[in-house]
């Protein structure tokens, strides 16, 4: 069907769950997450001929899907690269349940062990502003372990539990929240009371550590890719936040693509150190014409920030392009609460 995989924010053509969204991804050893895989199995791809062959051969990546759940792509040098399903579910939910959001994903170097969120279990990536504006804290931490081969649950009650990374120190994990930065706590397995980032200018979606400003100056940071305001002078999460009747009244009656038009669009990214103490933010929030008109922003809907050379590239959930800005081209504010 020529309109399949044009879902987008609405998903008119009901096209997502059957073509798949995959929002996590990251670059593994197919012996570190796969039970039934040895490094012999690499060798005889090869005919052991290959020693490049074969570390290529090994490398797979990790995917998160919205919809098809967790899974693992071998072969990704070539054209014949296949895909292989590793959990649909936690061990501990219902058999006939299925991820509802996969969304992150990060693997721990010293062990192996790879952590996914799931947004929400109630509402799907085509719905995404349902589960925002719902406010009930569905959200899951997963772990995966290839001694195991399944997925548990470490933690769960979080609220819009988005992007993942793995802290500096390497003892925690950092997880976006809405407009919250929480923190998990490896050795104990425990989320920590205290979050890292109590209330961004945004509501977030991926974080990242960095060992580079946007500006290049060499800092250990995290960057995190802000959504939608959560800011003065108007922020529609933040004005409804306390008013769950208003939530449930916009909910019922207005249709949802306009649910998504009424929420204030910016492009922003907000630098942290490694204390969770905010740095720097990058914003635009529409420029004005030479007739004093305000023009709209170039690139709304942000959810990660890539340094490639001289440029930063933007990445988008809702965008059909990819975008990028000159380094010294970006401008930095403060933001007031």
């Amino acid at each position: 069907n020529p309109g399949w995989g044009r879902g987008g924010p609405a998903d008119d053509t009901a096209s997502e769950p059957v073509c798949g969204r995959p929002l996590g991804l990251w670059m593994a050893k197919r012996e570190s997450v796969d039970p039934n895989f040895t490094l012999d199995e690499a060798d005889d791809a090869t005919d052991g001929n290959s020693e490049t062959g074969r570390r290529e051969d090994t490398d797979v990546i990790l995917v998160a899907d919205a919809y098809k759940g967790f899974i693992m792509v071998t072969h990704i040098y070539g054209y014949e690269s296949e895909m292989h399903t590793l959990a649909t579910r936690a061990v501990t939910d219902p058999p006939d349940y299925k991820f509802s959001l996969l969304n992150a994903v990060v693997q721990i170097p010293s062990n192996g062990d790879v952590y996914l969120t799931e947004t929400s279990q109630t509402f799907q990536r085509r719905r995404i502003f349902h589960a925002a504006m719902d406010g009930n804290p569905t959200g899951r931490l997963l772990r995966y372990r290839r001694e195991t081969g399944i997925v548990e649950v470490v933690a769960d009650k979080l609220y819009m539990a988005n992007g993942i990374a793995l802290s500096h120190d390497e003892k925690s994990l950092l997880i976006v929240g809405g407009v919250r930065v929480l923190r998990f706590n490896l050795a104990s397995q425990t989320m920590d009371p205290n979050p890292f980032v109590e209330a961004m200018p945004g509501t977030g979606d991926n974080i990242k550590a960095m060992d580079q400003l946007p500006n290049g100056k060499r800092v250990k940071c995290y960057w995190a890719a802000l959504g939608g305001k959560y800011t003065k002078p108007f922020s529609l999460l933040k004005f409804v936040s306390d008013k769950p009747w208003l939530r449930a009244v916009l909910l019922a009656l207005i249709p949802y693509r306009q649910i998504i038009d009424l929420v204030p669009k910016w492009t922003a990214l907000a630098v942290y150190d490694e204390q969770g103490k905010l740095i720097e933010t990058l914003r635009d929030d529409g420029a004005m014409d030479e007739n004093g008109n305000k023009v709209a922003v170039t690139v709304p809907w942000v959810s990660e920030m890539e340094p490639v050379g001289d440029y930063i590239y933007i990445a988008s959930w809702y965008n059909p392009f990819l975008a990028r800005i000159k380094r010294h081209d970006m401008g930095f504010k403060s933001i007031t609460f």
